[in-house]
């Protein structure tokens, strides 16, 4: 499967705005950086809590660029004009799990309940089994982020197990709830 032939491609969200998805390149890293750190100041339900410096995004963008090219990772980002508001990506298991993948998602505040996140996981999900060739895929999400477990669910993950106290969120610490899904 050539990833060229099917990105980049245009969706509209809910609220009929246009986007763009498409596989990230070089020129994205300030725009990963604004929009992680943007999540991070938000304190937004994600397993990050530090604000990234751009010297490390780049080194960080640099290797997911190799992995995507050697088939052990894969990427969707979704873009508003030229402003990164999403991205989704799956991470190919090591050794005697190389038949598995690890999945990511992050939606900007300001895009969240427009349909974004089904509509990169649909993308992301027929990637990771045709491109990837991955026939199950995990998740972990912080217990109370009610948006993603939703959407999670909705996609058809099940929750098969639980890490009490895994994370320190708000002030608390909460689970983290394991989720896959057989592709």
């Amino acid at each position: 499967m050539d990833l060229a032939k099917r990105f980049p491609k245009k969706v509209k969200t809910k609220k009929a705005r246009e986007v763009t998805l498409r596989i990230p390149d070089e020129g994205d890293v300030k725009e990963m950086q604004r929009f992680i750190n943007e999540l991070v100041e938000e304190d937004a339900p994600i397993l990050k809590n530090e604000k990234i410096k751009l010297t490390d995004e780049k080194k960080y963008l640099e290797g997911l660029l190799k992995e995507i090219k050697s088939k052990k990772s894969v990427n969707v980002y979704a873009f508003y004009k030229s402003k990164l508001i999403a991205n989704t990506g799956v991470k190919v298991g090591k050794f005697r799990g190389k038949h598995m993948g690890n999945l990511g998602i992050s939606v900007s505040k300001d895009f969240r309940d427009e349909g974004l996140g089904q509509l990169l996981m649909k993308d992301l999900l027929f990637l990771a089994k045709n491109y990837l060739n991955l026939k199950k895929i995990t998740l972990a999400v912080l217990d109370g982020n009610l948006r993603g477990i939703h959407l999670y669910k909705k996609m058809g993950f099940s929750e098969y197990g639980r890490l009490p106290e895994a994370n320190f969120y708000k002030g608390d610490y909460v689970d983290e709830i394991l989720m896959y899904k057989d592709l």
